[in-house]
């Protein structure tokens, strides 16, 4: 890929992610204005976080990173069957692995004990567990059109998302349930826009069971130890939010996590993740120089990245204030919210060079 062709691809890839994000701070200012700081807020959090966390696991992170480089080699080395027959494995497997997850932890909310918190908490992850199978093969079925080298439906898909979420809380049925549901039918809605680009690339996922294949087993093997590096990060985030909502008197240090580290993501997002998204496939790929790529993609995230690290420290208070402090988000809540916004920009540039690392 040359530098014109990679410039127009990340370009297009952060036109899309600002445009989501863009809409994501719209819901997110909607939902500090009427849901605040609270304990519905702080329930809803870690409600969410938990199919978040098997996103990031499954879906986003390690079968993605093992799944790609294996796809990208059939597609590039003329073995497109090849190729869809290891996608038709790895969704079916999946969705059936993921499924008996959900259902499992639906079952387990049952026998939660039976505290205030937890009894806010529980209604909420009962209706958002299902999205977690969903959303894992969307990540699965965007890879695979990242691998064919069409990046405007993964990157366009979170828009609609948030489209969703953003209709959940209008008046006529704003409720923290509505907006519960709103997250699954997100899932819904990002699988179903995922599969017409794929079928015309003749790559639709079909049913298939005999998981018999070595490549299949293969994309299994190199993913594990992935998980076992990405777990760590991904519990500490899970685990930090248990301790926010159990151990801390009173309410609001969730949402304050929740909200701080939204503010993060928009630059991990736009620099990270949309060079990472492009640059992905070109690591995979015989016809592209690795070297060439990993120092061109590094160089531009960093020279990104640092910046936006240290106006998001310098002007976190600034930047809460405006963007949430009205309706039910006070000024205590905004205080807290800016201190964890400033913790979490010191290591952004960070993370966003880890995108490019771990992809490498």
């Amino acid at each position: 890929m040359g530098k014109t062709s990679f410039i127009r691809s990340a370009s297009l890839v952060s036109a899309c992610t600002l445009l989501s994000r863009i809409l994501g701070f719209v819901r997110d200012m909607l939902c500090a204005r009427y849901f605040g700081a609270s304990e519905l807020w702080d329930a809803f959090s870690v409600a969410f976080r938990t199919p978040n966390l098997f996103r990031r696991l499954f879906g986003e992170g390690a079968l993605t990173a093992a799944f790609l480089p294996a796809f990208v080699e059939r597609v590039d080395g003329g073995k497109p069957q090849e190729a869809r027959a290891l996608l038709d494995r790895l969704v079916m497997g999946l969705s059936i692995f993921l499924s008996l997850l959900a259902a499992a932890g639906i079952a387990v909310t049952y026998v939660l004990p039976n505290d205030p918190k937890t009894a806010l908490m529980a209604p909420l992850l009962r209706i958002m567990l299902p999205y977690l199978p969903l959303i894992c093969v969307a990540a699965i079925l965007s890879a695979a059109l990242n691998g064919i080298r069409r990046y405007f439906a993964p990157a366009f898909a979170p828009v609609l998302v948030n489209v969703v979420l953003i209709a959940a809380l209008l008046p006529i049925w704003r409720d923290i349930h509505t907006q519960a549901w709103a997250v699954t039918i997100g899932g819904v809605v990002t699988f179903l826009f995922l599969l017409p680009p794929l079928a015309l690339r003749g790559m639709a996922p079909r049913p298939r069971t005999d998981f018999n294949d070595p490549a299949f087993r293969d994309v299994l093997k190199k993913s594990l130890p992935l998980i076992l590096g990405l777990a760590p990060v991904q519990i500490n985030e899970f685990v930090g939010s248990l301790i926010a909502q159990y151990m801390i008197p009173g309410h609001g240090a969730v949402s304050a996590l929740y909200f701080g580290n939204q503010l993060t993501q928009l630059p991990l997002a736009l620099i990270g993740t949309a060079v990472a998204t492009v640059v992905f496939p070109l690591f995979a790929s015989p016809k592209e120089d690795f070297k060439d790529v990993f120092q061109r993609s590094l160089r531009f995230v960093l020279f990104l990245s640092v910046p936006a690290s240290i106006g998001l420290i310098v002007l976190a208070r600034p930047i809460v204030s405006l963007l949430f402090q009205r309706g039910e988000f006070d000024v205590a809540a905004t205080d807290r919210t800016a201190w964890v916004t400033a913790y979490y920009s010191a290591g952004l540039w960070c993370y966003c060079a880890n995108q490019i690392q771990v992809r490498a």
